[in-house]
């Protein structure tokens, strides 16, 4: 029996599609951002934590909203458009994998969805040194 694999969480196959990532996404992440917001504010949440930042349109949204924010992501292509973006930004910027920053090392306030409609809220911790991280300025 043929055993199937989910291309879409491989790095190869966003890296490609990163030019157009956040024109196809552009209606649907609205509403899913404003959902967000008023999850994590309803939790009294402070800092996210996004391993899955793409292009980093959320990032932004949450930024705006008064969040502070620390993302990366798997493709290289959609960090390079995050990065294009946050140069627009005064209160955005990278911390690189290979510097020993003590920004990268935070604890985080975090929700995470257990099941389609239910989320909880917790405290967590992340050690960055993967991946480019995004962060807002203090």
């Amino acid at each position: 029996m043929k055993t199937l694999k989910h291309t879409t969480a491989k790095a190869s196959y966003y890296n490609t599609r990163a030019e157009c990532y956040d024109e196809f996404n552009e209606n649907n992440s609205r509403a899913i951002n404003a959902l967000l917001e008023k999850i994590l504010k309803e939790h009294h949440v402070a800092t996210v934590l996004d391993l899955t930042c793409g292009t980093g349109s959320q990032v932004f949204w949450l930024i705006e909203a008064g969040f502070e924010v620390v993302s990366s992501d798997i493709s290289l292509n959609m960090l390079k458009i995050a990065k294009q973006k946050a140069k627009l930004k005064a209160d955005t910027f990278f911390i690189y994998p290979y510097e020993n920053n003590p920004r990268a090392i935070r604890v985080y306030n975090k929700a995470s969805f257990t099941k389609v409609g239910q989320y909880q809220a917790t405290q967590g911790a992340f050690i960055g040194h993967n991946s480019d991280l995004m962060v807002k300025k203090l």
